[in-house]
């Protein structure tokens, strides 16, 4: 099974989602990561884990392509991001379901952007969406119109 795990690496990955990560491929799982902040850190990705981070400039550019590509999705799902205040999640998505083919599940690590992205994603690869929702998010939800 694969496995598009959606997080942050904003100094890299936190120590506890590393050791998950590094645990799902001791148990034969492959998971591929994708980043919603990426710098460089003391636990990073090993050299044969996929890691995808984006681009902004790169995620603009590339719309006018999702939206003829994945017309009915766009269209259907763009009321919904402009009504949640999630737009920029929603075209980070766009950018990440095609690297996505591959996957059968989608797990997000925070019920904020990562989890945000990953409805999106969820929604127009049709695959089953999990989330690991941690303390602090319970009291300062960024969108609670998403979530």
């Amino acid at each position: 099974m694969r496995i598009a795990y959606i997080t942050s690496m904003k100094r890299g990955l936190p120590s506890f989602i590393y050791r998950q990560i590094k645990t799902l491929f001791a148990h034969g799982l492959t998971v591929d990561i994708f980043t919603t902040k990426y710098a460089p850190g003391m636990y990073m990705p090993h050299d044969d884990w996929n890691c995808t981070h984006f681009r902004a400039a790169v995620v603009l550019l590339l719309q006018p392509f999702y939206f003829v590509r994945y017309f009915v999705h766009y269209v259907k799902l763009l009321p919904e991001a402009i009504w949640t205040n999630s737009l920029v999640d929603f075209l980070i998505a766009f950018n990440y379901i095609g690297k996505m083919k591959q996957c059968h599940r989608i797990h997000c690590n925070e019920g904020i952007h990562p989890f945000f992205i990953g409805y999106y994603c969820s929604k127009i690869r049709k695959l089953p969406l999990s989330v690991t929702i941690h303390a602090d998010t319970f009291y300062v939800n960024p969108n609670p119109k998403l979530a």
